[in-house]
């Protein structure tokens, strides 16, 4: 696990190349906290530059940027090729003597011998890399398959082209342009997140899962995608589907090969432990695999009554890990919340990043790897909005259009009306209602429906001082693939994003994630699954319960979710309420120019005497907190 960065001048005329690479890699020790490697080609004006993470080979074969054997490729690469060693015994029998034990020899001698598409096809991991073609003269990007690492980038054609692991090395390059991009500013306050493609700069990008591109020192671009989840779900279906003892023993031997892979590391491998039963059951199979001792980490919020820290601690004891526990309250996450946007790099409203760095901050105290049970709830149906999804939709399926269209309108109408700053909160309250029940009645199907469950602002222009509404482009448009389709949504847009969460957390202190449950064979194993596997009645995630049994005592999988929350509603109101008020005031609002600020203080006035406002407020403070961090006003 690293941190990468380059620059590839395409100009006469810029930025120093050394300098400017060593500048950008600079910014992400904290990805590699080991050691640092640069490469440059001063005649092709290109440079790559490393921030090393030791995790596998330790001593220098480990080393990055690596040049290929026949010195045609160099590459900087983050993250993990879990099967490296099935690679290496092919390349092995086409000659290649290898001369380190790293997955990175193998990743640059796969290109060597295959090409980067070819060997994007075979390789399995968590990964984003660039890969320099001496012979041909072409930088190449990619990102694995489900976004679990990302890579940033921005290109001016006359000047340059440049990447990063993060937005931080591209923000010291000298000519950046920092203006907002105000469409992917309304993705963010639809899903508290900048999805990809976009960033919250207009002049910055990222690559999307399972894409690629090359870009040559002509400044030809040429991009695509060796795995898109659309297809990989559509291939899944055309297979004979599973049920029954055969469904169960193929997610078993899937989920128990992916986790042996990600075993594999010359450092101790922990795990984050939660009360319920994804992240309970990777680490009963880590047991299962001869880890004699397994240390597990657990953060819980104070004087909270949501708390899953009690059952993880009886988990852990149930299981015998060597557990550790952290409790943190309101002043904790004061201490914190001014420090996330430089953690995040981007505006990020999740309240989940407050425990999420905390636990991760702990685990790197103990440990250098951790495994994580995300995935599991939507691979498997585990989300209960998935039963409220289908539940809408049977309801709406049966209205007449004509009454869908009629009532969809009103709703809106009224919604806009009685928003104003003018009305009291409970008929704000009221309006928000109704403005989910117009966006419900005024969808086209389901994935429009399963929007308003998942959707923090459902028209953000309400929230932004210009009124412009965009329709969202990140999301798919679905008409296949009932009744699962919530969770093909999830796996497009909610978890690559959710995987942001992952990736900067734990890597802001070193800590290298690894998620057993996003494995491209355990995928095409998910979606073979019968859905009446999946969920019965009002029970998500029945395969993995049934799991469950064969590694767990009943007292663990016989639990009912319970969910993870953060009492940010009541913090707010406490200890958190001077930092939103510095966020928010009239002020600060208009110092950033972007947000409507009686609506927002309405909202804040709301929440102060008992709304529950947290869910529209969170992204609005985030994003101001980002952009007080960055010195932006308007």
């Amino acid at each position: 696990m690293c941190g990468i960065a380059g620059y590839l001048q395409l100009g006469s005329t810029g930025e120093s190349l050394e300098p400017t690479v060593r500048r950008m890699t600079g910014r992400i020790e904290h990805r590699g906290p080991d050691g640092e490697g640069f490469w440059f080609d001063e005649n092709a004006r290109v440079g790559l530059g490393h921030r090393r993470l030791a995790i596998l080979d330790l001593s220098e074969g480990g080393v990055q940027p690596r040049r290929s054997q026949s010195g045609r490729w160099i590459i900087s690469y983050n993250g993990e090729i879990y099967n490296a060693g099935e690679l290496r015994e092919d390349l092995e029998k086409h000659g290649t003597v290898f001369q380190s034990r790293s997955d990175t020899e193998v990743l640059v001698e796969a290109i060597s011998e295959w090409g980067v598409l070819a060997t994007l096809g075979r390789v399995e991991g968590m990964f984003a890399f660039a890969a320099w073609d001496r012979d041909e003269r072409l930088l190449w990007l990619s990102r694995d398959r489900f976004g679990e690492k990302p890579l940033y980038y921005t290109a001016d054609s006359y000047r340059h082209f440049a990447f990063s692991s993060e937005m931080r090395p591209l923000e010291t390059l000298q000519d950046l342009d920092r203006t907002p991009d105000p469409e992917a500013l309304s993705e963010y306050l639809r899903f508290t997140t900048v999805p990809a493609p976009f960033s919250i700069y207009r002049s910055v990008r990222k690559l999307e899962p399972g894409e690629w591109m090359s870009i040559s020192t002509s400044a030809e671009r040429r991009s695509g995608f060796y795995f898109h989840t659309h297809e990989a779900v559509a291939a899944a279906l055309q297979k004979p589907s599973l049920e029954g003892q055969a469904a169960l023993d193929a997610v078993d031997a899937a989920l128990r090969t992916s986790l042996r892979a990600r075993l594999v590391a010359d450092v101790p491998v922990g795990a984050f432990l939660s009360a319920g039963i994804d992240s309970s059951l990777i680490v009963a199979m880590m047991r299962q695999e001869g880890l004699s001792s397994v240390k597990t980490f657990t953060v819980g919020i104070e004087g909270y009554a949501n708390n899953e820290a009690p059952l993880a601690k009886r988990t852990a004891a149930l299981l015998e890990t060597d557990h550790t526990e952290l409790y943190v309250g309101a002043k904790d996450a004061l201490d914190l919340v001014d420090r996330l946007p430089t953690i995040y790099d981007e505006p990020y409203a999740s309240p989940g990043q407050i425990p999420s760095c905390f636990v991760a901050r702990l685990a790197s105290n103990h440990v250098k790897v951790v495994l994580s049970g995300d995935g599991g709830d939507e691979l498997f149906g585990g989300y209960s909005r998935y039963l409220t999804a289908r539940r809408n939709h049977a309801i709406l399926s049966r209205m007449p259009r004509i009454v869908r269209r009629v009532g969809g309108f009103a709703s809106s109408l009224l919604s806009s009306q009685l928003v104003a700053p003018r009305f009291s909160r409970h008929a704000r309250r009221h309006a928000m209602r109704m403005l989910a029940a117009s966006e419900l009645l005024n969808g086209p199907g389901l994935d429009a429906e399963y929007r308003t469950l998942i959707s923090a602002w459902l028209k953000p222009s309400m929230a932004l001082q210009d009124k412009r509404e965009f329709p969202t482009r990140a999301w798919p448009q679905v008409t296949t693939f009932p009744p699962a389709q919530a969770s093909y949504i999830d796996m497009m847009t909610d978890m690559p994003e959710l995987l942001t969460n992952v990736d900067r957390s734990t890597m802001a202190v070193g800590l290298e994630a690894r998620v057993p449950f996003l494995d491209r064979n355990l995928f095409d194993v998910a979606w073979r699954v019968k859905n009446e596997a999946k969920w019965q009645g009002k029970q998500g995630k029945v395969i993995l319960r049934e799991l469950a049994k064969r590694y767990l005592p009943e007292e663990i999988w016989g639990r009912k979710k319970t969910g993870f929350s953060v009492p940010v509603d009541q913090w707010m109101r406490a200890d958190l309420r001077d930092w939103v008020e510095s966020l928010i005031s009239e002020d600060a609002i208009a110092r950033v120019g972007v947000f409507d600020s009686t609506l927002v203080r309405a909202l804040w006035r709301d929440h102060l005497e008992g709304a529950q406002c947290e869910t529209l407020l969170w992204p609005v403070l985030a994003y101001q907190s980002w952009a007080r961090s960055r010195g932006l006003s308007a």
